[in-house]
Order: structure tokens, then C-alpha cells, then sequence
């Protein structure tokens, strides 16, 4: 993908190949349960390397779940993760997602 950057100093292009490969496993139970789970690991090479930006291995894993606990109580949860590794690990990086909820009806 082309991506334009302007951090306010200097804009910065990014041309980057990404490579990689993606399983996704859902699971939806009689009793209204679902879950679903994907994990995506790759590769993604950028065109013009930087101090700033560099090349990278990667791993993001979604998890969506809707889960009734009794008749009347049920949890939602979302969660998000992605991890990147550098040549220099000074570079690396994570990012961690969690949204839930649990509601009652009547």
C-alpha cells in the first residue's frame, strides 16, 4: 500500500510489500454462543527504510466473543493484539485492544 504521513515537521512516504498468511476459526453453539479468532502473522518490507521506519515481522490476533451466561446475562467481549519485531528491538512494538460488556435483560 502508499501511505502518506504528516506529522506536522515532515511528511513522509510509505511504500511497504506486506506478506503473509491469515487463519480464522469461528465457532457459533446452540445456546447462542459465538466466537470467532483470527490470527495473522507476515512480513511487511518497506521501500524506503528510515531511522524512523523499518522492515518487520508482525503477528495480530482478533478475538470477538458473545458469550449468555444465564437467560438473562450476557458478555460481549472484543480483543485486539498486534506485535512487531524489528532488526532492532529498540524498534519493536505492541498494542493491546480490550472492550467488554455485560448486560442484562428483562
Amino acid at each position: 500500500g502508499l501511505e502518506a504521513i504528516d506529522d506536522g515537521l515532515s511528511t513522509v512516504a510509505e511504500d511497504y510489500l506486506e506478506t503473509g498468511g491469515k487463519i480464522d476459526a469461528d465457532f457459533i453453539g446452540r445456546n447462542g454462543m459465538f466466537l470467532s479468532l483470527e490470527s495473522t502473522t507476515g512480513y511487511r518490507t518497506l521501500q524506503y527504510e528510515s531511522e524512523l521506519q523499518t522492515s518487520f515481522w508482525y503477528e495480530r490476533i482478533y478475538l470477538l466473543a458473545d458469550i449468555k451466561i444465564i437467560s438473562v446475562l450476557n458478555l460481549s467481549t472484543l480483543f485486539s493484539a498486534e506485535w512487531e519485531w524489528h532488526d532492532d528491538p529498540r524498534n519493536d512494538s505492541e498494542l493491546y485492544l480490550l472492550s467488554t460488556s455485560l448486560t442484562y435483560g428483562f
